[in-house]
């Protein structure tokens, strides 16, 4: 069995126009995540770490904002 490594995009909206906080609960190992800038090249913002807990990460929303996350996960394979 081989882990690869992987790398997911995931969009978050809020919608309601208010502040919130959104819970993101995977069903895989995610072992870090970062907020990007929306064109995913890491060049118009500082990229932003999110901490990762039993692959749960909670991201601060402002209303009506989109923001970018990069995951990045494990996969096992077998070979």
């Amino acid at each position: 069995m081989v882990r690869l490594r992987l790398t997911i995009i995931v969009r978050v909206l809020e919608p309601c126009g208010k502040e919130c906080a959104s819970k993101l609960v995977f069903g895989f190992d995610v072992y870090e995540a970062f907020e990007i800038d929306l064109i995913e090249w890491d060049k118009y913002v500082e990229p932003v770490k999110y901490s990762v807990t039993n692959n749960t990460i909670e991201v601060p929303m402002k209303p009506f904002e989109i923001k970018t996350l990069k995951l990045k996960v494990y996969k096992n394979q077998k070979v």
